[in-house]
């Protein structure tokens, strides 16, 4: 500890005698001082200063305060120890300081302080020093932007003069440092006499060159040989370790030995973090701190490990032995997962009580954080949940005319809150899809519902305004709390991302989350006191369930659970878990789940049981969930079942209601259990006849194949009798308005991508205005859909696609319309040709049947092209939509002639707006 000491204390003393003496040709007289001490400790023997310094013929200052009596004094009392015998070397020094450290005999004091240790202790002062000088010269290298440009050629060219003075045993060195300096070196180091020391003043059995020992390391598999000799000179220094002034060289070798070093087993993945984590123990946190210090051929490996963890790193839910701090994430250049690792709760945190208050309800905010980390400029997703945000009222900005009165003004606002809160109603859908999951589940939190906000802030004083219910249907708020129930389920991880979730959604979390039920109040309760209200019904809740199938969680409900469900008396319950079973246990044919849904299908019940008044709407999600559950198994008994429930017959007023909804279900479900089969025979069904009467039920035309078996027998009462429906009276065939949708989508499902040109025949479109006037318009639509399913190569992403669709009658009356505006308005001339006098067709027909032509053949192109970012496609159907939007808002007469009425216009584009969110579904495009 004493002897550095004393070398700082001879190169002070030094430097102030013959501070007057070195000449203006040495760049640093106190690195020259620094040589000199250095240089006569290491090879004990005087060093000319090439300055030709002289002993000063006065005293300095230094001499006679060590000549002085408060010295004496000093070294008597509290310097007693300071030149007491040093720990290591068993030397003490002479009686008189001031004697020996004159340093007009040439003697320093930390040379006579080594000169009276033993030989071989001696020998190891030397050693050390030398060998710490050559780790310091190394590590110069590494940091050549910072100190190395001053260090490593000063300091080599001292080593080289060391070097060289001892010869023969230190060739290496003197090898070693003539390689890296040249002609380069400096002038400002003493210059060194010959030296009777013949023995070697380093352990190393070869000089150590760090570049050397580096590049080593990527030759391990290809060169072996060669590797080993290279790494041989650090392999003690990697096993004892490099602290403080070595650090950058202790950060590379660290770093070298872990990413290539395979003998540990380890894969790329876990060299690579643990490579970062070697960084943070280093202090580096940026990487810009290597790239100031260490030269391009080391800092490449380095930044690929960063890279290549940036691209795959550990997650913030793994917990294992990788778990990463923040400060690693913002090294790598993650400071996305650095913030959800900085906000995830801890142990204790999880196990506390939730604060719902703090929670983001809807799951848009933590999107909007995310990106706003990854991606600061961009406001795509902060807008996107701005518009999908229902949990927050409603800006609400009526102007008021001077000669309104109050009350009309009241009156106007509700009116265009209740325009505004239609829109709300809708968001959740949307915000289902943009947060599909992306929520971290806690076993100990409720699943929480963001509340839809029917209410506005209308400016300046920002107070809230209600939505009155008074003017709303009764289940205004139902289906839409269904479907924001439904679009909180899946924000939940997929059943088969992980067994953490499956260890979380369990059976007793399910029902954890269950609301609470309402509370019967007690039979003959003759107190006055006013009974609590009971809690309104959760439609949410429903949904919830629907959601928990179609993530893959609901099968963990037992047959009670299910039970006890389905008789809380909630069609949205009721839906939400035969939708969500089926969804969950798809294509399984389960007995168990089939039975449940068949109790509740009239049609599937024996004569003998009671008839049982069951609403519409559950007996659709009944038929819709057989679908799924026989999805592609061409059950006979679903089969036939499901092709006479499109065109059965109203027997009673309550199958009256929703008949449309009902059919085009049954017909959504047939396609779904024959999916595909079409294209090859469907053994065991040919005795239906399902292409004839499916063709009946689209076009009315064709033979009763089965007479009176046409309507399933199903439809029969418990009593036998068939009931009479006292408001519907069909006579004479079948309504095709009704049959006719599910037919056309059975039959586009069956013969999916079958490429059959007869049976696309079948959906083609009428090509003459008589025809064309015995087919609902809408139903076009539909037809275009199916036949491209059934010719699903055939879809092209093109304009032309979608003009050939169009049938030749169409677009000639569409163009017969277009040149009778243009006449009246004298913009062109009339050219002539074969079409024919306007007033020979319905022009409402043809406008109406070309708008669903071309929104159909636009929905098509979305579902061929469904995620793809098809520039093609995507082109094709803005300039469909674009040409939509000029009939809504253009008032000329030649968009009026081409207008269909509003209703149509508005379905149209909103089905060609839906196809091309579709074709750009993920891409986040602007222009779209």
């Amino acid at each position: 500890v004493t002897l550095p000491l004393l070398i700082r204390s001879d190169c002070t003393a030094s430097y102030q005698r013959n501070s007057a003496s070195f000449s203006n040709s040495v760049e640093d007289p106190v690195w020259q001082v620094l040589t000199i001490v250095l240089g006569d400790l290491l090879l004990g023997k005087q060093i000319s200063d090439e300055a030709g310094s002289t002993q000063p013929k006065e005293c300095s200052a230094w001499e006679e305060l060590l000549r002085s009596e408060f010295h004496q004094a000093f070294c008597q009392g509290e310097g007693e120890h300071l030149f007491d015998d040093v720990d290591g070397l068993g030397v003490s020094l002479p009686p008189s300081v001031s004697e020996t450290s004159n340093v007009g005999g040439s003697t320093f004091t930390c040379v006579q302080v080594a000169s009276k240790t033993k030989p071989d202790e001696y020998r190891v002062f030397k050693v050390l020093i030398f060998d710490a000088l050559h780790m310091l010269h190394e590590d110069s290298r590494l940091v050549s932007h910072s100190r190395g440009n001053s260090w490593t050629r000063r300091l080599g060219t001292f080593l080289l003069s060391v070097a060289e003075s001892i010869a023969s045993p230190m060739l290496d060195f003197v090898d070693h440092y003539h390689r890296l300096l040249g002609g380069l070196r400096c002038n400002s180091s003493a210059d060194v006499k010959p030296t009777e020391e013949t023995k070697r003043i380093s352990r190393f059995s070869i000089a150590p060159c760090i570049m050397t020992y580096l590049d080593s390391y990527p030759k391990l598999l290809i060169e072996p040989e060669i590797a080993s000799f290279g790494l041989q000179s650090y392999a003690e220094i990697l096993n004892a370790g490099l602290h403080g002034t070595c650090s950058m060289t202790w950060l590379a070798v660290r770093t070298f030995d872990n990413l290539f070093n395979t003998s540990r087993g380890d894969s790329r993945r876990e060299r690579d973090r643990k490579a970062v984590q070697i960084l943070l123990e280093e202090g580096i946190y940026h990487s810009i701190q290597l790239h100031d210090e260490l030269p391009l051929g080391i800092l490449l490996p380095i930044l690929e490990a960063i890279r290549r963890c940036r691209i795959d790193p550990p997650q913030p839910s793994e917990r294992d032995a990788y778990q990463w701090p923040v400060a690693a994430y913002d090294l790598i250049g993650r400071k996305d997962l650095g913030e959800l690792t900085a906000s995830a709760p801890t142990d204790d945190e999880a196990n506390r009580p939730a604060n719902f208050s703090e929670q983001d309800v809807d799951g848009l905010i933590a999107l909007e954080d995310y990106s706003a980390m990854i991606y600061p400029r961009d406001n795509r997703i902060k807008e996107a949940a701005r518009l999908l945000r229902s949990s927050r009222p409603l800006l609400l900005r009526v102007p008021r005319p001077v000669e309104l009165s109050d009350h009309d003004y009241e009156r106007t606002k509700q009116d265009k809150l209740a325009l505004l809160c239609r829109r709300v109603i809708a968001l959740s859908i949307g915000r289902g899809m943009m947060t599909v999951g992306t929520h971290n589940l806690v076993a100990s939190e409720q699943l929480i519902f963001p509340n839809i906000v029917l209410a506005g802030k209308v400016p300046p004083t920002m107070s809230n305004l209600a939505l009155d219910m008074s003017s709303c249907p009764a289940n205004f708020r139902v289906w839409p709390e269904f479907h924001n129930g439904v679009a909180a389920g899946l924000r939940l991880p997929k059943a088969t991302s992980g067994r953490k979730n499956k260890q979380v959604i369990t059976r007793t979390w399910i029902k954890f989350n269950k609301p609470v039920a309402q509370e019967n109040t007690a039979a003959g309760n003759n107190s006055n006191q006013q009974q609590p209200q009971p809690p309104p019904p959760s439609y949410a809740h429903g949904g919830f369930l629907m959601a928990l199938g179609l993530r893959g969680y609901l099968c963990a409900l037992t047959t009670t659970d299910l039970t006890d469900y389905l008789t809380s008396g909630l069609i949205t319950t009721t839906c939400g878990i035969f939708i969500g079973m089926a969804a969950n246990m798809r294509g399984s044919c389960d007995q168990a789940v089939s039975k449940m849904l068949c109790l509740h299908i009239p049609s599937l019940l024996p004569q003998s049981f009671i008839p049982m008044d069951l609403a519409s709407t559950v007996q659709a999600a009944a038929v819709a969930s057989i679908g799924l559950l026989y999805e592609g198994s061409s059950h006979r008994l679903m089969t036939e079942f499901l092709l006479n429930e499109i065109g059965r017959q109203p027997t009673k007023d309550q199958s009256s209601n929703d008949r449309e909804g009902f059919s085009l279900v049954a017909g959504l479900s047939l396609g779904l259990v024959n999916l595909g089969k079409g294209a090859k025979t469907i053994h065991g069904l040919e005795d239906l006849c399902i292409e004839e009467r499916l063709l009946r039920y689209m076009t009315g035309e064709g033979t009763e194949t089965r007479h009176r078996k046409d309507m399933f027998e199903g439809a029969l009462s418990s009593g036998g009798d068939l009931e009479k429906n006292s408001k519907i009276k069909e006579v004479g065939g079948l309504n095709t308005d009704i049959t006719s949708p599910g037919a056309i989508i059975a039959v586009g499902l069956m013969y999916i991508g079958s490429h059959n040109e007869s049976v696309a025949s079948t959906l083609q479109l009428p090509d003459t205005h008589f025809l064309l006037d015995y087919i609902r318009p809408d139903l076009l639509l539909l037809r275009v859909v199916s036949r491209s399913l059934i010719l699903w190569n055939d879809v092209c992403p093109t304009s032309d696609w979608i003009d050939s669709q169009i049938p030749t009658v169409v677009r000639r009356g569409m163009n017969s319309m277009i040149r009778s505006a243009k006449k009246s308005l004298d913009a062109v001339v009339d050219e002539g040709g074969d079409d024919n006098d306007p007033a020979d067709f319905d022009f409402q027909a043809v406008r109406q049947a070309n708008a669903f032509i071309v929104s159909g053949a636009c929905f098509a192109l979305g579902l061929r092209y469904a995620g793809t970012a098809n520039r093609d496609a995507a082109a094709a159907i803005i300039k469909r939509a674009l040409w939509l939007m000029e009939l809504r808002d253009n008032k000329d007469a030649v968009s009026l002639i081409q207008q269909p009425d509003r209703s149509t216009l508005l379905t149209c584009l909103c089905t060609t707006a839906i196809s091309l969110a579709m074709v750009m579904a993920g891409a986040g495009d602007l222009d779209s």
